[in-house]
């Protein structure tokens, strides 16, 4: 199983330093016969030129290489080069899916998103330059695209252009009725990127109130946590895990969250329970045990 990022982000402040790097460190997935594996099936996939399955090809191993290594994966020095290599061969046929299909809707969202996370993990210093100019791109084609608008969001504010920021969420919002959830979910993500966490919070409990599930969204669902996890918020971290798990089954990383949540709000038995779910279904959470007995 690849550990997300967002594993503990409710005990994030809850284990010393010296912890947290065993952690990081065991969380770690730098497997290069893993990585190879993939690397072959790249090779394999992009040798395909058919027409007839060009861009399907394409798409599904964009998703994929964002998905499962760039986004979820630990890049350190241990997989750096190699995850920096397949990158390499992975851009240029994503910016070959956008001009063989330049009004496929997906391409813009997984070369944008690829582009900024090459930047901010392989250090790709051209990447936010290409990455805002294609999500404006994409915006073109479909300006009421909310993913579109959020990834172009993240990246004007790595490229510290605040203003521009606001002018884009405030131009979308406002196309929303306010009567529409999404209008306030919009806005608490524009809180979020600006690391405003207790207006975002504000916004989700109104996008909330108005029927917003978060739990059906992982970007959602983790803003949310996030947010609640900075604003030291564990109640709202355990109303929202319990939300998750009644309408998506259990999982190891939502049963750590909601154990730990219980931990700090004074319900250690209850933690103890979530706890053992969690390492029943991955045993890596073993590691944690001291801090349950």
């Amino acid at each position: 199983m690849i550990i997300k990022a967002y594993t503990s982000i409710a005990c994030i402040n809850y284990y010393n330093e010296d912890y947290n790097k065993d952690r990081v460190k065991n969380c770690e997935d730098s497997s290069e016969k893993e990585y190879k594996k993939l690397q072959s099936a790249m090779e394999e996939v992009f040798s395909v030129r058919s027409p007839y399955v060009y861009v399907d090809a394409r798409r599904a191993i964009g998703w994929e290489f964002l998905k499962n290594v760039l986004d979820n994966k630990i890049i350190n020095d241990n997989n750096k080069e190699i995850v920096s290599s397949l990158y390499d061969k992975f851009v240029p046929e994503i910016e070959n899916w956008a001009k063989y299909r330049p009004a496929d809707p997906q391409v813009y969202y997984v070369l944008g998103a690829s582009y900024r996370i090459g930047f901010e993990k392989l250090q790709r210093q051209d990447a936010l330059i290409k990455a805002e100019k294609i999500l404006r791109t994409s915006l073109g084609y479909s300006p009421n695209r909310a993913e579109y608008v959020d990834e172009l969001g993240q990246v004007l504010k790595l490229l510290g252009k605040d203003s521009e920021l606001e002018t884009l969420i405030q131009n979308f919002v406002v196309q929303i009725d306010p009567k529409d959830p999404y209008r306030y979910l919009s806005l608490g993500h524009f809180y979020f990127i600006q690391e405003e966490y207790g207006s975002a919070m504000e916004q989700y409990v109104k996008a909330e109130g108005l029927g917003q599930n978060f739990w059906q969204n992982n970007r959602d669902y983790y803003r949310y946590l996030q947010a609640a996890e900075q604003l030291k918020d564990y109640q709202k971290i355990k109303y929202m895990a319990e939300k998750y798990l009644k309408n998506r089954g259990e999982d190891a990383n939502t049963l750590f969250n909601l154990a730990v949540a219980q931990l700090y709000l004074g319900d250690k038995e209850s933690a103890k329970i979530n706890f053992e779910k969690a390492v029943k279904i991955d045993s890596t959470f073993e590691q944690y045990r001291s801090f349950f007995q």
